[in-house]
C-alpha cells in the first residue's frame, strides 16, 4: 500500500496524509507502507528526527 506521511509533533494532519508524531512512529509507517510523499514540516522539537528520517 502507498501512503503520504506527515511528520509533525503538534500540527493538525493535512488531508491525504498519515500523521507521525515521532521518529519511531514514522519508521513504523515506512515498514508498512510505500511512502509516496514525506512532509517534514512541523514543530521544532522534531528537527533532530528530520535528519534521522532522511538518513533512513
Amino acid at each position: 500500500m502507498k501512503a503520504n506521511i506527515y511528520l509533525d509533533d503538534l500540527s493538525d494532519c493535512p488531508e491525504g496524509f498519515l500523521v507521525a508524531r515521532t521518529f519511531e512512529e514514522a519508521i513504523q509507517y515506512f515498514r508498512v507502507y510505500t511512502v509516496e510523499l514525506l512532509s517534514l514540516y512541523g514543530a521544532t522539537s522534531c528537527q533532530d528526527s528530520y535528519f534521522n528520517i532522511v538518513k533512513v
